[in-house]
């Protein structure tokens, strides 16, 4: 072949493989930005019923603290109705802090572009622990075309979570005007427990959350929105009879 036509035979590969590589674009994933903020949407929910925090220290992991953030039992921060605080994602450093017992320290991550929640609950009768829910990414906003997969205009979405001392919840029963229904879990939620998202149709709710011998645990409202997404909270002690539950809006 001459010099000439080696030329012509590697120009015409070389356009057959750009055109080849132009076309191999993933369209298994959609809706994607196309720049990355390396912040997350941050709620801290207290349910230290036995340890009783009162406030709790963010630091990043170069020390510098974000903030010390009271925040009472059953309360969250930044407070109901406020939007999620806004901060630097990466590694965290949470120090809580009680009334009258020492200082407990937490190391969690915060990924990015993550709406996240974190739960203070007490294992048992002396331990702390930190539960983190992360809910969606951030740009997957109500209302938005990112958002469709996520809200649904007929339906609000529930998720219950366990943040007692010693109870375990194994079914709830909802029931509205027109609904009467019982939630199955496909396991019961032993302390830290929790569920996936269920799809509720729209409606004001009564929950009464059951423990494993049908007894019931606590009484809550739950009034749903659609479009809406919502986790329902159990915590305090069976034991001591202060079991309490609590709705968290999520979106």
């Amino acid at each position: 072949m001459s010099k000439a036509g080696k030329n012509k035979f590697l120009h015409i590969i070389t356009i057959s493989i750009t055109l080849f590589l132009a076309g191999c674009v993933d369209t298994s994933v959609e809706n994607i930005p196309n720049s990355f903020d390396f912040h997350s949407q941050l709620k801290i929910v207290n349910l230290t019923s036995v340890t009783n925090a009162q406030s709790i220290s963010v630091f990043n992991s170069d020390g510098v603290e974000v903030g010390l953030f009271p925040i009472g039992l059953g309360q969250e921060f930044p407070g109901e109705g406020v939007p999620f605080m806004d901060i630097l994602s990466g590694s965290k450093t949470f120090v809580v802090h009680f009334a009258g017992s020492p200082d407990e320290t937490f190391r969690l991550s915060l990924e990015s572009e993550r709406r996240i929640r974190l739960y203070i609950y007490n294992t048992d009768s002396v331990t702390t622990d930190i539960l983190k829910s992360t809910l969606r990414y951030t740009w997957q906003e109500k209302n938005s075309e990112n958002g469709k997969g996520l809200f649904y205009p007929d339906s609000a979405s529930v998720a219950f979570l366990n943040g007692t001392v010693d109870a375990i919840i194994a079914t709830v029963i909802a029931q509205s005007t027109d609904i009467d229904t019982t939630i199955h879990f496909e396991e019961a939620l032993a302390v830290g427990g929790s569920s996936s998202l269920m799809l509720k149709a729209p409606a004001n709710y009564t929950l009464y959350f059951l423990s494993d011998a049908d007894d019931t645990l606590s009484i809550l409202t739950l009034n749903a929105n659609a479009l809406s997404r919502y986790t329902t909270v159990l915590y305090g002690s069976q034991g001591s009879g202060t079991l309490t539950s609590k709705v968290y809006t999520d979106d």
